[in-house]
């Protein structure tokens, strides 16, 4: 019940993780997606998705870079109804070092 006391839907939210190393290690697939169930009047809406799939090329895989952790790569977020309401496409490029 809100403050008016209107009767309200309980919120959830389901998350996904994963994360694929292939072709002998020099590439890795990882992200997570998230659907939520969050009553948002401001935007009207109350389903939310958010997704971030990431590859990275593994460096280290070069012959005499074993002790260079770093790999190239980056993420897309796919979102709908996240930040603003409606879809959105966020792309970006990184470096990634592996602390190990």
């Amino acid at each position: 019940v809100d403050a008016l006391g209107a009767k309200q839907v309980h919120n959830f939210q389901i998350t996904g993780v994963w994360n694929i190393s292939f072709a002998k290690g020099w590439c890795d697939f990882s992200g997570f997606i998230d659907f939520l169930r969050e009553n948002r009047p401001w935007q009207g809406t109350s389903c939310i998705l958010v997704t971030e799939p990431q590859f990275w090329v593994n460096l280290n895989k070069i012959r005499g870079w074993d002790n260079i952790n770093l790999s190239v790569g980056g993420e897309v977020e796919l979102s709908n109804n996240f930040v603003r309401k409606g879809f959105a496409v966020m792309p970006a490029v990184g470096l990634k070092w592996t602390f190990k």
